[in-house]
């Protein structure tokens, strides 16, 4: 990367009259790394266990009939395993 210098050093050349210098050959922008996902074996039976609530049916057909709900009273890590059952039991994004 360039410091600030060397980026506007070629732009006072051509002010003054100078031509610029050329520079070295900017780096090629390496490709991003592929998303590995793992799969742990508790969590997912965790999630499948929340089908097993007794508001769960409930719940699952208001999100398919595209109702607006909210949910209040979860703590910690019971939001994400609630919204984690839902979009695997609907097959759409949730927010």
């Amino acid at each position: 990367m360039k410091s600030p210098g060397e980026e506007i050093a070629p732009l006072l050349a051509e002010r003054k009259g100078r031509k610029p210098q050329p520079g070295p050959a900017p780096e090629p922008i390496p490709a991003p790394a592929a998303d590995v996902y793992l799969r742990d074996e508790i969590a997912e039976s965790l999630v499948g266990m929340a089908g097993e609530l007794p508001e769960a049916n409930e719940l699952l057909e208001a999100v398919r009939s595209e109702r607006r709900l909210a949910v209040r009273g979860l703590t910690g890590s019971a939001r994400g395993m609630l919204a984690s059952w839902l979009q695997r039991e609907t097959g759409r994004t949730l927010l």
